[in-house]
C-alpha cells in the first residue's frame, strides 16, 4: 500500500488583503485542485491559519466550501510586530505540529514568503517546499525598494535557498531564480496557472459612468506595472486617431498617482476596488485590454482576456512572449510610441482572426488542473537539500568587489553562494574602494544572511590558512585594487570576466597568476553560466594543492 504523503500548507497569506489579488486568488485556485486530489492521490492535506492575524470567518467558510478535504489548523503563532527574524517559538510551534506526523512522508509549503505581517520559516523535520510567484523587487529594486524593508526581503532569500523544492509560476520566474541566485535547474519546477472565470452573474459597477468604447486596463499601483507609460502612450493614440475612448484603470490608487495619472490624460476611469461580478462584466464589454509592466511572474489577468476572447496588446516581456510570441499585439515596454500603433491595430482587429486562432492552446496550457500535476510531479521528485543539514563543511572565502556597487562579475558572488554553500562554508570579503554600502544600486542578500562578511583587508596571510580555497572574482574594476592585491600574494582561484577586462589589464593579471601560481578560469561574458566554473572548483583546489 502506497504510504499515505502529508502535506502542511502556510495559508497566512490568505488572512491578508492579498485574498482580494492575484496571489491571493492564485492559491485558492491550487488548494481547489489539490482538494480534488487528497485522497485519490495518498495526501493528507492541511492549512495552517495564524489566530493573531484577521479572523473573517466567511473566507474560512468559502475555503472550506471549496476544499473539504483540507483541513484548516488555527494555530497561536507569534507576528513580526516590526521584527525580522522569527523567534524561536515560531519554529518550535511548526515542528510541533509536523512531528505529529512522524513515520510518514511530511511537506511544509511555504506559499508567501515575501509578506511582512507575518514570518515564513520552515521546520526542520520535514521537506521544505516554497511557491515563488517573482523577483520583481529585486529585480527593479531602485524603483521598488523603498516599498520593501531590505531587512525584510533580503534576509528571507536564505529560505529560498534552504528550500528542498521551488515551484516558480512562470519559466521566466525560474529563469530569474537559476540567474539571480544560481539554484540549480532540477530543484525548480514551473507550475503555470490558469484563467479563472466568474461562474456567477455578471454586474455592470453602478458607481461607474462608462463609454461604449473603452480600453480595460488591470494594473497596479506599482512602477514595475509602467502605468505612466501606458496612459502616455494611450493619451497619443487617442489624439493621433481622434479616437473616443477612455482608459479604465483597475485596483485601487491613491490620490497622488490618481492626480499624476490623470494629468497625462484627462480620459481615465479608476475603478476603485471591484467585486468578481464588476470585474467580468469590464472584460466582457471592453474593446480591447491593455498590459504595460516591465516585468512579471506570471500575468493571472491576461490569460483572464484570453478566456474572454478579447484583443491583447501587451508588454513585449518575457512572461508574455512565453504564452505565445504572436497571440498579442506586442510593444517596446519603453517606448510609449510603440504603444500607439499597437492600441490601433488593436481597435482596428489588425490580423485579430490569426490571433484568436491560437487562444485556444493558449488556454489548454494554462489550466489549474496542468498547475496542480505539475506541482505533484515537483513535490514527488523533491531531494533532500543538504544544505544545512550537512557538518564539518571545510571553509572557503570569496572575494570580490562590494555585489551591489560592482557590475555582473560582483553579482555573481550571489549566484555562487547557492552552489558553494551545499559543500563548503563560504566568508566573503568584498572590497569596497571608495564606495560604502549606501552607495550601492541595492543591497546584497548576502548581507543579510548568516555568513560572515568581512572587508578585504581582513583577508592576509593569517586568515589566509583558515581556507581550503580563496576565490577571488576579477573584473576591470578589480584590476587597480586591494582585491588584485591579495590575489597577488595570496594564490587562490580566480574567476576573471573577460567580457569587461581589457585585453593589457587580462595579460598583466595573467601574467601576476602565472608567477604566483593563482589558477584561473576565464569567462567569455558577463552573463555566462557559472555551471562549470562549479564543477571545476574540486580539480583547480586539487591543483593547488590545498586538499
Amino acid at each position: 500500500m502506497e504510504q499515505m504523503k502529508k502535506l502542511v500548507i502556510d495559508g497566512q497569506i490568505l488572512q491578508t488583503d492579498a485574498w482580494y489579488r492575484g496571489m491571493g486568488k492564485y492559491l485558492i485556485e491550487l488548494l481547489k485542485e489539490l482538494n480534488k486530489r487528497a485522497t485519490r492521490d495518498s495526501f493528507e492535506i492541511s492549512i495552517i491559519f495564524n489566530k493573531a492575524l484577521n479572523q473573517d470567518k466567511d473566507r474560512f467558510n468559502i475555503l472550506f466550501a471549496e476544499c473539504p478535504n483540507i483541513k484548516q489548523l488555527h494555530l497561536e503563532l507569534p507576528v513580526t510586530h516590526g521584527r525580522p527574524s522569527s523567534p524561536r517559538i515560531y519554529k518550535k510551534k511548526l515542528e510541533k505540529l509536523t512531528a505529529e506526523h512522524s513515520g510518514s512522508d511530511t511537506y511544509f509549503l511555504i506559499t508567501a514568503l515575501f509578506f511582512f505581517d507575518f514570518f515564513a520559516e520552515f521546520p526542520s523535520n520535514c521537506k521544505k517546499l516554497i511557491l515563488i510567484y517573482d523577483l520583481i523587487p529585486f529585480l527593479f529594486w531602485r524603483e521598488l525598494g523603498e516599498f520593501f524593508p531590505a531587512n525584510f526581503y533580503m534576509r528571507r532569500f536564505e529560505t529560498i535557498l534552504e528550500a528542498d523544492h521551488i515551484f516558480a509560476i512562470s519559466e521566466s520566474t525560474k529563469k530569474d531564480l537559476m540567474k539571480c541566485l544560481g539554484l540549480p535547474e532540477e530543484r525548480i519546477t514551473n507550475i503555470n496557472g490558469g484563467f479563472s472565470r466568474f461562474n456567477g452573474k455578471t454586474s455592470r459597477p453602478a458607481h461607474l459612468r462608462l463609454p461604449n468604447n473603452y480600453i480595460l486596463f488591470p494594473t497596479g499601483n506599482l512602477p514595475h506595472k509602467n502605468n505612466e507609460a501606458a496612459v502616455k502612450g494611450f493619451e497619443a493614440y487617442r489624439q493621433k486617431y481622434d479616437s473616443e475612448a477612455v482608459l479604465v484603470v483597475t485596483s485601487s490608487f491613491n490620490k497622488g498617482s490618481k492626480e499624476r495619472l490623470s494629468i497625462l490624460s484627462p480620459n481615465i476611469i479608476f475603478t476603485g476596488h471591484i467585486s468578481d461580478s464588476e470585474l467580468d462584466w469590464l472584460y466582457q464589454h471592453a474593446s480591447v485590454v491593455l498590459f504595460a509592466s516591465l516585468h512579471e511572474g506570471l500575468g493571472l489577468p491576461v490569460l483572464d482576456a484570453i478566456s474572454y476572447g478579447k484583443p491583447i496588446v501587451a508588454s513585449r516581456v518575457p512572461v508574455f512572449e512565453e504564452m505565445s510570441l504572436v497571440a498579442f499585439y506586442f510593444f517596446d515596454p519603453h517606448k510609449p510610441q510603440d504603444l500607439v500603433k499597437a492600441i490601433d491595430d488593436a481597435v482596428s482587429r489588425k490580423g485579430l482572426s490569426a490571433k484568436i486562432k491560437r487562444y485556444p492552446a493558449i488556454m489548454n496550457k494554462y489550466t489549474w488542473n496542468n498547475t496542480c500535476l505539475s506541482f505533484i510531479d515537483g513535490l514527488n521528485h523533491t531531494k533532500v537539500n543538504n544544505r544545512k543539514r550537512k557538518s564539518k563543511k571545510p571553509y572557503i572565502a570569496l572575494a570580490c568587489v562590494y555585489p551591489g556597487i560592482a557590475g555582473q562579475i560582483g553579482r555573481k558572488a550571489e549566484v555562487l553562494y547557492s552552489s558553494l554553500s551545499e559543500d563548503f562554508r563560504v566568508d566573503f570579503y568584498f572590497d569596497f574602494g571608495q564606495f560604502s554600502p549606501h552607495d550601492s544600486e541595492r543591497p546584497t542578500f548576502i548581507d543579510y544572511f548568516n555568513v560572515n562578511v568581512l572587508n578585504i583587508s581582513r583577508l592576509n596571510r593569517h586568515t589566509y590558512k583558515k581556507y581550503k580555497c580563496i576565490i577571488y572574482l576579477i573584473d576591470y574594476s578589480s584590476i587597480p585594487s586591494r582585491l588584485a592585491q591579495r590575489a597577488s600574494i595570496l594564490p587562490g582561484i580566480a574567476l576573471i570576466n573577460r567580457a569587461q577586462t581589457s585585453t593589457i589589464d587580462q595579460q598583466i593579471f595573467m601574467d601576476l597568476a602565472i608567477s604566483n601560481q593563482l589558477a584561473t578560469y576565464q569567462t567569455a561574458e558577463a552573463t555566462c553560466d557559472l555551471g562549470n566554473f562549479i564543477k571545476e572548483i574540486g580539480s583547480l583546489m586539487q591543483y593547488k594543492g590545498k586538499q
